[in-house]
């Protein structure tokens, strides 16, 4: 029956079998990249949402608690420097990196300033070795990005995967017009791969929050 209905129609038989190679082809882009199996990651920063001081060196020249419920993102607390004149605010973590691992960073952050001009009062994420020798300025900000709202800031670390590094926040300002610099849900994750297949990975764009 098959074979007479494909002698009969030919030119249907070839549109069918078209279509069914389409079909499959579409159907296996549709289908999730199961081959490109999920990563094992693990969280390195104790204390990233600034809850407490636990994990944290800090030098505040206000003479008050860097971390501070002023102004956060989530939770209760956020990390807060400067926001006085002359000031020279600093937070230091130190943090083992593990070996042949995809080391990520993330965090938010925002700023407010009294400063019309701009440039004057600056915030550096810096990552350095465990003597403090500069290895990566990971993030630079000034009283030019003063914004009502969040924003986040992401970077690649994998570089320094198998070292035992510190992450240094620093906050420095004039002797006039304040400006405060706020960080919040700081997050440095190792991730590795469960298996050598290859993997996808799709654009993504974060809004302010």
């Amino acid at each position: 029956m098959i074979r007479q209905l494909w002698k009969t129609w030919p030119k249907a038989g070839v549109a069918l079998a078209g279509l069914l190679v389409f079909g499959l082809l579409a159907g296996a882009l549709l289908l999730p990249a199961q081959a490109a199996k999920a990563a094992t990651c693990q969280e390195l920063v104790a204390n990233g949402s600034f809850e407490s001081s636990t994990s944290w060196q800090t030098v505040a020249t206000g003479g008050y608690s860097l971390f501070s419920n002023f102004l956060a993102r989530s939770g209760a607390q956020a990390a807060h420097l400067a926001g006085v004149n002359k000031a020279a605010d600093s937070a230091v973590t130190s943090l083992a990196l593990p070996a042949n691992q995809t080391i990520a960073l993330s965090f938010w952050w925002q700023v407010s300033t009294e400063e019309s001009a701009g440039g004057y009062d600056a915030f550096t994420l810096l990552l350095t070795d465990s003597q403090g020798k500069p290895l990566y300025a990971a993030a630079g900000l000034t009283d030019l990005n003063a914004a009502s709202t969040w924003q986040q800031t992401q970077a690649d670390l994998s570089a320094f995967a198998g070292q035992t590094v510190q992450l240094h926040l620093a906050a420095k300002t004039d002797g006039s017009l304040v400006t405060d610099f706020f960080v919040d849900d700081l997050s440095v994750t190792a991730c590795a791969a469960t298996s050598a297949t290859q993997k996808i990975f799709l654009p993504l764009t974060t809004r302010n929050r």
